[in-house]
């Protein structure tokens, strides 16, 4: 189901969460229910993917939100928006970003990225590209544990952890969560 919301002030923050939910067990359509069709929340992504990955920014920062929210369902506490950077430009920011998730992986404290993205899509990819080097760390190590999400200040009750999160209104976060999702 898909709800579209025509004023701001009927969305509230907590919803989103709310209305994402696992799989569901369904019964088969009837040939009558022709403009229906049952999809997996990952199927539903490169739907949205396709016509949105092109837009502008604000479209890119939206859908980017959107996936973070489908890839969060059934994992605990619901993902936060985005900034980016070239890691493979950038080694620096994702050897920083290893070291805070290494950090937290030990204590459990959640942490921030020090860094003034230029774009959310610079953080997104940093986001990833640490994704990427702790899903192929091995299976039992704490750093699974741990996994990078993007704070905005435009979407959260809390406030920024770092100078550049003050400054830019979006940071990576580092999170420990009781389990592996990797």
């Amino acid at each position: 189901m898909t709800e579209l919301k025509a004023a701001a002030s009927s969305h509230q923050p907590t919803q989103i969460p709310t209305y994402l939910t696992p799989e569901m067990a369904w019964t088969p359509l009837k040939s009558t229910d022709a403009r229906l069709a049952h999809i997996t929340w990952n199927q539903v992504v490169p739907l949205l993917s396709k016509p949105w990955s092109s837009g502008d920014r604000d479209e890119v920062q939206a859908l980017t939100l959107l996936i973070e929210a489908i890839e969060g369902i059934g994992k605990g506490r619901p993902p936060e928006p985005p900034k980016t950077v070239q890691p493979a430009r950038r080694p620096d920011l994702l050897q920083a970003a290893m070291e805070l998730t290494e950090t937290t992986s030990q204590d459990g404290r959640q942490r921030a990225l020090d860094h003034a993205a230029t774009s959310v899509e610079e953080l997104q990819q940093l986001r990833l590209a640490v994704k990427e080097t702790v899903s192929a760390t091995p299976v039992g190590e704490s750093v699974r544990l741990v996994q990078a999400w993007i704070w905005s200040a435009a979407t959260s009750i809390g406030h920024a952890l770092t100078e550049a999160g003050e400054s830019t209104g979006y940071e990576l976060r580092l999170s420990r969560y009781r389990s592996d999702h990797y």
